[in-house]
């Protein structure tokens, strides 16, 4: 019964949506007393800046080099729309070097593993890249029971693990974050490798899906350099911590393309040894989301019957492998989707034209990433069907005669 309960609750996209927002609303007040009880507390930190200072102490380690990173020009039909003008416009920012460092004798707590020092003090680069206070990104991302846990000592201590770095977050669920904020920070792990001549586990959660255990072994990891987390509170002896890839900046907190750079190597350098089937595709890529809970172009049947005469074909990701997606995009001359997490897959492209559509709501994180890869980017505002009331993951319609436009103008 529960099993069919399940399985119906999936299938019915209305239900879905419903219980997204129910969640939403939910998830608000628990982070306003989550943030009180932090203030009660007082709780402890390590930042990145604790860490960099006490370089000796941690065995901290740079690599690499800081970034100034440029995000130029793009194409939009004018006027720009302000939804978009305010969050995509030219713009510099500074990712600092890398880094990754030691931590002896700390303790690992939570569902989604964070470190702890032997003094109690939470490391906050186990947790997530920091874009605000301290109070509110601990709150949003470190679960209150992992907190609770950490002020009481554990009389019930499992056997320690000898040497790891935590490779999981309560994000890295997403195809995004996982790509660009968990996998890069395995160029600190390799660096670590070739300092040490010991290559650390990897705490990973337990249920890997598919796509992140083929991203992993794409970049040299098999099952037997896994910890698959079962556990809620674990002693380790030595902690290794790389750095996120991100500039610490209240307002933007961008990528480093550095760091998807090395990635996109890395992947594309071993994917030939992990299979030689030869598979084809169009150069002129329709990213399709329609079976997505939002996002979706309402009218995409009209839009595919003006873009297939020009040569593109419809794929929809979900229906791909991992290692099909890094092809299709690592050969694609032109790309065309709606906004989402299908979109981190520019990591892998050579050069391309990117016309990205947006609905109500506009992200910059594949812009960003397009500029900042110095790849021709443009973005088209679309209006959401009649009824959509939905902000975030509202539907849209595309007006196919603009798409044609602003297509025409790229490909000049």
């Amino acid at each position: 019964m529960i099993e069919y309960i399940k399985n119906n609750f999936k299938k019915n996209q209305k239900i879905r949506i419903a219980y997204r927002e129910i969640y939403y609303t939910y998830r608000k007040l628990s982070l306003v007393l989550f943030k009180i009880y932090l203030k009660i507390i007082k709780l402890k930190t390590v930042s990145r800046n604790n860490l960099l200072t006490a370089r000796k102490k941690y065995k901290l380690q740079e690599f690499s080099s800081a970034e100034i990173i440029s995000f130029g020009n793009f194409y939009t039909p004018k006027p720009i729309p302000p939804r978009i003008a305010q969050r995509i416009y030219p713009m510099k920012e500074k990712i600092v070097q890398p880094f990754v460092c030691e931590l002896e004798q700390a303790e690992i707590i939570g569902h989604y593993p964070v470190a702890f020092d032997r003094s109690g003090y939470l490391i906050l680069e186990t947790t997530l890249p920091i874009f605000n206070s301290i109070e509110a990104h601990v709150a949003q991302n470190v679960s209150i029971k992992t907190i609770i846990a950490s002020q009481f000592n554990s009389k019930d201590r499992k056997s320690n693990i000898d040497l790891a770095c935590i490779l999981t977050n309560p994000w890295s669920n997403n195809f995004w974050h996982w790509t660009v904020d968990t996998l890069t920070q395995l160029e600190g792990i390799e660096y670590y490798q070739q300092q040490t001549g010991i290559k650390p586990k990897l705490i990973v959660e337990s249920n890997l899906r598919s796509w992140q255990r083929d991203s992993l072994q794409l970049l040299g990891y098999e099952a037997e350099d896994l910890i698959f987390w079962q556990d809620f509170r674990r002693t380790i002896t030595k902690l290794v911590v790389p750095s996120f890839r991100r500039s610490y900046d209240e307002i933007h907190g961008e990528i480093s393309v550095s760091a998807c750079q090395w990635l996109k190597q890395k992947m594309l350098g071993n994917i030939s040894n992990l299979e030689n089937k030869h598979i084809s595709f169009s150069s002129k890529v329709f990213v399709s989301r329609r079976k997505a809970l939002g996002r979706r172009i309402a009218n995409e049947n009209e839009v595919m019957e003006a873009l297939k005469p020009l040569g593109f074909t419809p794929y929809i990701l979900e229906e791909m492998s991992y290692i099909e997606q890094v092809k299709l995009f690592a050969q694609a001359k032109v790309i065309i989707a709606p906004h989402g997490a299908g979109l981190t897959n520019l990591i892998f492209a050579d050069n391309p034209i990117i016309l990205e559509l947006f609905g109500a709501y506009v992200g910059r994180e594949f812009a960003n990433l397009a500029r900042g890869m110095d790849f021709k980017y443009g973005c088209l505002g679309c209006p959401p069907p009649r009824g959509e009331v939905r902000q975030k993951d509202g539907d849209m319609m595309v007006d196919v005669s603009e798409l044609l436009n602003l297509l025409e103008q790229m490909e000049k």
